[in-house]
């Protein structure tokens, strides 16, 4: 069922830690362990008092192992992916379990106390489903991908506050131009995200990207939007988006909520979008190239 182990960077010195065990000590962990000073935490995919998998804690010297959380189905299942520390809270993420069994976001304090559920991937489409991989956190804001779900079934990017609130779709994966089906987490860099997805590509075989966020979190990959020239803006009845170095493939138009309102398939290096339609606010313009580039901004729809 699996074991905790340590040993040393030279490899000398290996130690078994821990046996998993099923029902008390949980087992098949597929994450990281989490350390804190003299403290590791980790989680299970399976076993515990439901066998749904369970969150532990124990000493980097194998004593005082304790069970901290077991999954119970609504509050999650089968975690996947590893836990984050932040101050005495720990967040992490379940693959399955939840009001619909798409997966749900959790916080627990170190101490085994507090167990909430931040949100739940209850809609595949907005929320995207199935988490993976682990959370990644920036200030105050938890970035994470599920591996379904979203506008084309393929996975999503989504940014969630630490207190539960703000939770926003940032990204549907589409198969070639982005990837598809992100199995692990992101890599942190300032401002930059840094992920791989297992599918999808010009060979289908899987991507590497990255993805940038201002405090606003609009995010961009590959961000390149001085190549195209967007008018106006504020905009009321039209926008017109021009390029003089490639040629636009797609268009889409996003609330601020993350609801994806306009999709334009173009193929022109002009493209005119009709916006007479759309409520008053802000929106966030994506702009696809031949080549798979995406470049985002926002205008104002007046």
């Amino acid at each position: 069922m699996g074991v905790i182990f340590k040993v040393d960077t030279d490899g000398n010195e290996f130690k078994k830690l821990g046996d998993f065990d099923g029902v008390p000590k949980g087992s098949i962990p597929y994450g990281d362990l989490t350390l804190s000073g003299s403290t590791l935490y980790g989680m299970t995919e399976l076993g515990g008092a439901n066998n749904r998998g369970i969150v532990f804690k124990m000493d980097t010297d194998g004593t005082n192992f304790s069970k901290l959380v077991d999954f119970d189905g609504n509050s999650g299942s089968y975690p996947f992916g590893s836990l984050i520390l932040a101050g005495t809270v720990l967040y992490g993420m379940t693959s399955e379990g939840g009001t619909n069994n798409h997966g749900v976001l959790f916080k627990v304090n170190v101490n085994g106390t507090g167990f909430s559920k931040l949100d739940e991937f209850a809609d595949s489409i907005q929320h995207g489903s199935h988490p993976l991989g682990s959370l990644t956190l920036s200030g105050t804001t938890l970035f994470g991908l599920t591996a379904h779900g979203g506008i084309y079934g393929k996975g999503v990017i989504f940014k969630i506050n630490t207190d539960g609130t703000g939770f926003t779709k940032l990204l549907d994966f589409d198969g070639t131009n982005h990837g598809s089906v992100p199995l692990g987490s992101f890599t942190l860099n300032g401002n930059v995200l840094y992920g791989m997805t297992s599918g999808g590509g010009t060979n289908s075989k899987g991507t590497v990207f990255q993805y940038v966020f201002d405090n606003e979190t609009t995010g961009v990959m590959n961000n390149s939007f001085e190549r195209y020239r967007i008018y106006p803006n504020p905009a009321s009845d039209r926008l017109l988006i021009e390029s003089e170095q490639t040629q636009i493939n797609r268009i889409e138009m996003i609330t601020m909520e993350g609801q994806l309102v306009k999709s334009q398939i173009c193929h022109s290096s002009d493209v005119t979008i009709n916006v007479a339609d759309l409520s008053k606010g802000v929106y966030i313009i994506k702009v696809y190239d031949l080549t798979g580039g995406v470049s985002v901004n926002k205008i104002l729809k007046q």
